[in-house]
């Protein structure tokens, strides 16, 4: 573990890793090539067993902003990315993961937009999608962002929940204020995928900017399907959140996770009623997922009778 620094950075950048010796050098050269210098880098390494560790332990030597910790054992990468914001100090937090390559102009503009407007809970911007050779495979547009620019909570809570059907990019990896942040559940509160969670939370506290520039490239494929291969719904729980990989009724626990985010907010109750009916909307268009949450659990209740009629 690096040495910790008493000063309070403005922003802090968040890195969970897992077997990233290759990448993790430019992901975190990028952060520290940038304009805005008053930063922290929080490597999170998730018991990765190739030389990520040598890796980052030199990177902490070189510039001490870079802070290293490594987990003893695989907690999962919902855990390890909140693990990088708990040790974070920042005022802004930011997350990137180690094939992110970021403008050296990206974390000053991002912050001098959330400077200028204080109703702002999320900052993000354009990017493209590269492959490990750094050619460019996705471009998104300023016409595919998620516009949660909305006056009111209810306004901003449905253009992030149909703005989510056709958004570009990972809005989760935008810049946001850590005290606002730390208001949310995080990524500890949904099961397929929290991040979505988080960014409902976010939409509801406070609208989001987009920077109309493309401003990062990101590694494609990304995310557990690196190897460009389809993953069934439970094998990228058990990726993200290795405890929750066997909980039935995936696509029914998204669903209800989105309504406690309603639930839990200050919207007003007729509002409150409003949106419980965009969100049936909504999810009555993913009746493919929600009837094979049906098959499921009818499967594992047809496997443990049978398991129960072999014992007596």
């Amino acid at each position: 573990m690096s040495g910790r620094n008493d000063h309070q950075p403005l922003v802090s950048v968040g890195l969970p890793v897992f077997n990233a010796e290759e990448t993790l050098t430019g992901a975190v050269h990028s952060v520290l090539n940038q304009q805005l210098a008053d930063l922290e880098v929080i490597v999170c390494d998730n018991a990765s067993s190739d030389r990520t560790r040598e890796v980052a332990m030199a990177l902490a030597r070189e510039d001490d902003r870079v802070r290293y910790f490594r987990h003893d054992h695989n907690i999962g990468a919902w855990r390890n990315f909140e693990s990088t914001f708990e040790l974070s100090n920042g005022v802004f937090f930011k997350w990137a993961s180690d094939d992110d390559r970021l403008a050296p102009d990206l974390l000053a503009k991002a912050v001098r937009v959330m400077e200028r407007d204080q109703r702002l809970t999320l900052c993000t911007w354009l990017e493209r999608m590269v492959d490990s050779q750094g050619v460019e495979r996705r471009r998104y547009t300023y016409e595919e962002r998620w516009p949660v620019d909305g006056h009111d909570p209810k306004t901003r809570f449905k253009q992030f929940l149909f703005g989510s059907e056709n958004g570009g990019g990972d809005p989760i990896y935008g810049v946001m204020r850590r005290e606002t942040a730390a208001r949310t559940r995080l990524l500890g509160a949904g099961l397929w995928i929290p991040n979505f969670i988080m960014l409902g939370e976010l939409a509801v506290l406070g609208p989001w900017h987009t920077i109309p520039e493309i401003l990062a490239d990101r590694g494609f494929p990304s995310g557990p399907a690196r190897g460009g291969s389809r993953l069934s719904v439970r094998s990228v729980i058990r990726h993200f959140d290795p405890s929750n990989g066997d909980i039935l009724w995936p696509h029914w626990r998204f669903m209800a996770q989105h309504c406690s985010i309603v639930h839990r907010s200050a919207i007003p109750a007729r509002d409150k009623l409003y949106l419980y009916a965009e969100l049936t909307r909504h999810f009555g268009r993913r009746g493919r997922g929600m009837a094979s949450d049906i098959l499921d659990a009818i499967d594992v209740m047809r496997g443990k009778r049978r398991a129960s009629e072999a014992t007596t």
